[in-house]
């Protein structure tokens, strides 16, 4: 399904979906898509509106990314040893087992402002959970399974004051990967984009509200065969 036909059902789900209240937010667990956007799994609410607005320069994020979730190379053993990036801390979230649903349980480093974590394919415990995907203005209410995480992946999330404009953490993430955006979309309240590496990994970002107090990030490494992309 192209994005154009997909942003039109997020918009359709979305509005069928208006007039009833979204289930009690618990933990949320937040992988990728094929297109690199977030899923937020385990409740139909963005994870990060519960997170406290942090204060970070541009560069200082996009070279935590690099560190955090490239120079890790998707091991998630590696990722504990880079804790003190961002003042972030070891921690574990875990989605109760559901019915027939096992339960699944994500290792993770986290701060009051931001999240990683990384996932290497096991999708045992996240069939038919609820979820949430923040596609610009458009969201998207449905059951993990046509919507769902695609590829070994490291997510970077964050909720932020300053990010008003992406060009500079744009600028930093090219020079981190020695490459140019494959595609870039910048308008006023969000902008989104990716870089294609080599080994098939490519890394998207999505950045929302930045027209608003606190803005909303989303950062991925994912390895994505080329028939995918």
């Amino acid at each position: 399904m192209s994005r154009l036909k997909q942003i039109l059902v997020l918009v359709a789900s979305a509005a069928a979906s208006a007039g009833s209240a979204a289930p009690p937010a618990g933990p949320i667990i937040i992988l990728s898509d094929e297109y690199g956007r977030g899923i937020n799994i385990g409740g139909q609410v963005d994870a990060r509106q519960s997170f406290a607005p942090g204060s970070y320069a541009a560069a200082d994020l996009a070279d935590a990314f690099k560190k955090l979730c490239l120079d890790t190379a998707f091991d998630p053993a590696a990722l504990g040893g880079t804790a003190s990036v961002l003042d972030l801390v070891p921690g574990q979230i875990v989605l109760a087992s559901d019915g027939k649903t096992p339960a699944f349980e994500q290792g993770v480093l986290q701060s009051p402002a931001a999240r990683v974590s990384i996932w290497t394919g096991d999708e045992a415990g996240l069939r038919k959970r609820p979820i949430l995907i923040r596609d610009r203005g458009a969201l998207v209410t449905s059951g993990y399974g046509p919507f769902k995480a695609l590829g070994k992946q490291c997510n970077f999330d964050a909720k932020l004051s300053g990010l008003s404009s992406v060009d500079a953490f744009v600028m930093r993430m090219s020079a981190d990967l020695g490459a140019q955006p494959a595609k870039l979309v910048a308008k006023g309240s969000y902008a989104d984009g990716y870089w294609t590496l080599t080994g098939d990994v490519r890394v998207s970002f999505s950045a929302v509200d930045l027209n608003k107090p606190a803005q909303l990030l989303h950062v991925v490494a994912q390895v994505i065969p080329a028939k995918v992309r």
